[in-house]
């Protein structure tokens, strides 16, 4: 992320007692060097001592650091990581950065002013250099990320102190982290110099550093005592996770004189923190209208909520009470002496963590009770539960977050599903439960109370994106990721399961134990896949070379499936013998269940070291099914051949989703039949339609569409093969989105009571996260010399943040005589009724500009408005029956507006968009119209 360019000149503090208290704490800067530099000796941790002023309405954090340490080279490294968001992403689109920046991009900077070595009472300037990362995090804004301190002189195990003087920007941005957000600074990691790990292995190449033998540079948050000062607007606060904070001054001090003009500067506070032990990060939150519940305990919580939010904030703090209460029983001691909560004020729905804070978006404030009262409360805490477990993993030992993620993301879903399902089940619905009876509570339960959270939340993504190939290493940097478009998925969903397999293999309780030695043993250290290794090799006694070389390190896929041999009944006694089978995956002890007509349940265990195996059952009763691995315990990347039979859900008067089923339910639309499988098979009959779509891999995909009429069959079969490009986004990891949608189809029509058929085929250049451009054309052959080309662009120009210049043409063009089902409607013209034509073209230009109105808007809390913006726009559109016509008839003109207006409901989880519009004829026959529409 990014701040604004400096306007104006620094104010200099200059009151009394503001000079006063600056003198003493120079004085005890200075006769403290030595204790610091003694402190970092005895623990060998670097020591920072910060004190800094922000300055709201410049949106600056300005002052130094005092920093004891032992330098291991005669260069000290230290990472600008503001400086990756001081320029703007080059190959991100115009509505993805409007999306982040809404007055336009901003940059984020650190500027070094001066560094110092100190010396008893005297000072030494050092000289300093600002490089280059590689292109190892992202692939833009690599310049002067880098700050290079070269000592005079520098002997090994010798202790020093340095003082850096820095000036750091923060830019205007909605995602709540690394910048200001409604008014709100809100910096976790790199807003002031941060040290490099293992300082040794650092090498320059050309202005650009790297690390001896890696290929990568790792992303390691330092482990350091920091401790500092600050001074903010009187009006606002200061939110840290530190173990001690406190108020040095209080907001009735005067306000203050700059020393270079007469001008009132603003009143300001002070506040000093500390924490008791060492920490990776000192994340801070300054703003104002903050207020604050505190929940006291055996950790206290303190949870900042914005107005009018403090039920929510009660009830946060409970469930924050009861996560950290499971947690410390389960992985030891929390490492912090409380823990803060604070609403970011951002709209996105994020959440995240640095040591001892968490932040929640406002829209867990805002949206928790959005169609029925509590709708959002356990995903909520399914939330928090996940932040508050970075306390113990992801934070509370050192982790290349570039190339080992998964060691934080992925334990940290392990501890908050684990923790999730012991208090609310495991395959049960669990995500929704209306404790309200009505309409509304029948209605969520019938639609979505089948969501259960580690089958859809967690499970299901993984299964769509290894359906579609999107599958790879967990453990790789960024730089090697062939699929980045599935980044979240790998690290947090993959992770997950791969965590949860693992904790299946020697035991849940063993696996604790050993989370717990690596939190303690490493808490100073870096933990990595193979030290995790290890350790669950001593808790277990276990080798887990195998396992963790292919799901870690390796591509790890697998796929179990199960069939029934044969059968034989003899003196009563029923002999089943099923196939087992395992495609990848590693050998694993996994279950295998027989299902009896009588409802009673025969288990088996198959050792999994052979790739296939015959098991045989012998039951008192008629085996009916056989089902393998029925706790999901694997990760498997088909979960409908998990049963012999195929097993099918009836769905009659509630939605269901499973993941190893098909679904058979009735068709309310047409009063047929649907029956589908996630989003690989959808089948629909009914008296008077028939539909199939099959989804094979991420590339292919087959349509049937019938309807039927007395002696009547129309329809159309399609298959559509969609191409992936692999763009550039900033981000060295390889990304695949839709390029190119290739269809080609045969149409069956009936014209004057005569059948015919049309063969089509249409190719449509898909929106990109570059470019909102789209265009199509399409081909189509039919009898009696019938010829038909359509051609269809869109695009948009950004004008302004927000505000959009949007144009889009349609032309279409015929030979032969045309029946009547294929002529061009010109469809864009609501206004004027149009007859079909053979010939076609239209245009429309349409400017869309941001809402102004405060957002977002409860609607009787059914649904949430999220966003809105409007648009005036102008259409213009002709048709001929042949084209020498064409210049001899004046084309229809209409003008109007719309509003297109985002909401949410079911606790802000569902979006939909609602468009309501006007359009009024300028040039041809016909009435204003009201129009609108609901797309989800």
């Amino acid at each position: 992320m990014s701040p604004t360019n400096q306007k104006t000149k620094r104010q200099h503090l200059t009151g009394d007692i503001m000079r006063t208290a600056f003198v003493v704490a120079v004085l005890l800067c200075i006769l403290g060097c030595s204790l610091l530099a003694r402190a970092a000796d005895v623990a060998n941790t670097p020591v920072y001592v910060l004190d800094v002023a922000y300055d709201a309405e410049r949106r600056t954090i300005e002052g130094s650091f005092d920093l004891a340490l032992n330098p291991s080279s005669p260069t000290i490294y230290f990472s600008l990581l503001a400086n990756l968001g001081a320029q703007a992403n080059p190959f991100e689109g115009a509505r993805g950065q409007d999306a982040v920046y809404p007055f336009g991009f901003e940059p984020a900077r650190i500027t070094v002013l001066s560094v110092e070595k100190i010396t008893d009472a005297r000072t030494e300037a050092l000289s300093f250099r600002l490089l280059a990362m590689p292109p190892s995090w992202q692939t833009y804004s690599l310049d002067d990320t880098v700050l290079a301190v070269d000592l005079s002189e520098w002997q090994a195990d010798s202790s020093i102190t340095l003082r850096c003087q820095f000036q750091t920007d923060a830019p205007r941005i909605t995602t709540g982290d690394q910048g200001v957000t409604d008014g709100i600074l809100t910096w976790r990691f790199g807003w002031f110099p941060m040290l490099f790990p293992e300082q040794t292995l650092i090498v320059e190449h050309d202005g650009v550093i790297g690390y001896e033998g890696q290929s990568s540079l790792p992303l390691v948050f330092p482990w350091t005592q920091v401790s500092g000062s600050f001074t903010i607007p009187a009006d606002f606060q200061l939110i840290v996770g530190t173990d001690v904070v406190e108020h040095a001054t209080t907001a009735d001090d005067a306000a203050t004189i700059s020393q270079d003009t007469d001008e009132q500067a603003t009143a300001t506070r002070s506040y000093t923190v500390s924490n008791d032990s060492p920490s990776r990060s000192l994340a801070i939150t300054i703003g104002s209208e903050y207020e604050t519940y505190r929940l006291p305990g055996a950790t206290d919580i303190a949870v900042y909520f914005l107005p009018h939010h403090e039920p929510d904030a009660r009830f946060i703090a409970t469930l924050a009470l009861d996560i950290l209460a499971n947690y410390v029983e389960r992985y030891g001691p929390y490492p912090r002496a409380s823990l803060t909560i604070v609403e970011s004020p951002s709209p996105f729905g994020q959440a995240f963590a640095a040591d001892g804070i968490v932040w929640l978006s406002s829209r867990f404030f805002t949206h928790r009770d959005v169609l029925f009262p509590g709708a959002l409360n356990r995903v909520m805490e399914y939330v928090l539960a996940h932040e508050i477990a970075h306390q113990w993993v992801g934070l509370a030992t050192g982790i290349d977050l570039d190339a080992e993620a998964w060691l934080s993301e992925g334990l940290a879903q392990y501890l908050s599903v684990k923790y999730f399902e012991d208090r609310y089940g495991s395959f049960v619905p669990n995500l929704f439960a209306p404790q309200i009876p009505g309409i509304v509570g029948n209605i969520v339960e019938q639609q979505w109370g089948f969501f259960n959270l580690r089958e859809h939340l967690v499970e299901l993504p993984y299964l769509l994106s290894t359906r579609a190939g999107f599958d790879e290493e967990l453990v790789k940097p960024t730089q090697n990721v062939q699929y980045g478009n599935a980044e979240s998925v790998r690290l947090y969903d993959k992770g997950y399961l791969v965590a949860r397999a693992l904790s299946a293999k020697i035991g849940e309780d063993t696996f604790a134990r050993a989370l717990v030695r690596a939190i303690k043993e490493k808490q100073a250290d870096l933990l990595d896949a193979r030290s995790l290794q290890h350790l669950l090799e001593e808790e277990s006694g276990q080798p887990l070379d195998a396992f963790f070389d292919f799901w870690v390190f390796g591509p790890g896929s697998a796929d179990y499936s199960i069939r029934i041999l044969d059968r034989a009944v003899e003196d009563d006694i029923h002999t089943t013998r099923v196939v087992v089978t395992r495609d990848g995956g590693v050998a694993q002890p996994v279950m295998i269940e027989a299902t009896m007509q009588s409802e009673g349940v025969a288990r088996q265990e198959w050792d999994g070291v052979e790739e296939s195996a015959v098991m045989t059952f012998t039951t008192p009763t008629w085996v009916s099914n056989v089902t393998i691995d029925p706790q999901h315990w694997i990760p498997d990347r088909d979960r409908l051949n998990n049963h012999a039979p195929a097993k099918i859900v009836g769905a009659v008067n509630k939605n269901v989703l499973p993941l190893d089923a098909y679904v058979l339910a009735p068709d309310q639309a047409t009063g047929g039949l649907i029956f589908t499988h996630l989003d690989r098979l959808r089948i629909q009959l009914s008296q008077s339609s028939a539909s199939a779509a099959i989804k094979l891999e991420r590339n292919h995909q087959v349509s049937i569409d019938t309807s039927f009429s007395v002696g009547q069959v129309t329809g159309t079969i399609a298959y559509t093969f969609t191409a992936y490009a692999q763009p550039e986004t900033g981000s060295p990891a390889t990304y695949w989105e839709p390029d190119v949608a290739l269809s080609i189809s045969a149409e069956r029509f009936i014209d004057a009571n005569e059948p015919f058929v049309a063969l089509a085929f249409q190719a449509t250049d898909l929106p990109s996260m570059a470019s909102s451009a789209t265009q199509s054309v399409m081909l189509r052959v039919a009898p009696h010399g019938v010829r038909q080309v359509e051609l269809e662009a869109r695009n948009e120009a950004r004008l302004l943040p927000g505000v959009y210049l949007q144009g889009s043409v349609r032309v279409g063009l015929s030979s032969g005589i045309v029946p009547q089902p294929l002529a061009f409607h010109v469809s864009e013209i609501r206004s004027i009724p149009l007859p079909s034509f053979n010939h076609i073209a239209s245009a429309k230009v349409a400017l869309e500009l941001p809402s102004i109105d405060a957002l977002p808007y409860s609607l009787l809390h059914l649904a949430m408005i999220d966003r809105v913006s409007s648009r005036v726009f102008i259409t213009a559109g002709a048709g001929w029956t042949r084209l020498d016509e064409f210049g001899t008839t004046s084309p229809s003109i209409e003008a109007g507006m719309e509003q297109i207006i985002e909401l949410s409901t079911l606790g802000g989880l569902i979006s939909l968009t609602a468009q309501v519009g006007i359009a009024t004829p300028i040039l041809g026959e016909g009435t204003a119209v009201l129009y609108g529409g609901i797309s989800f």
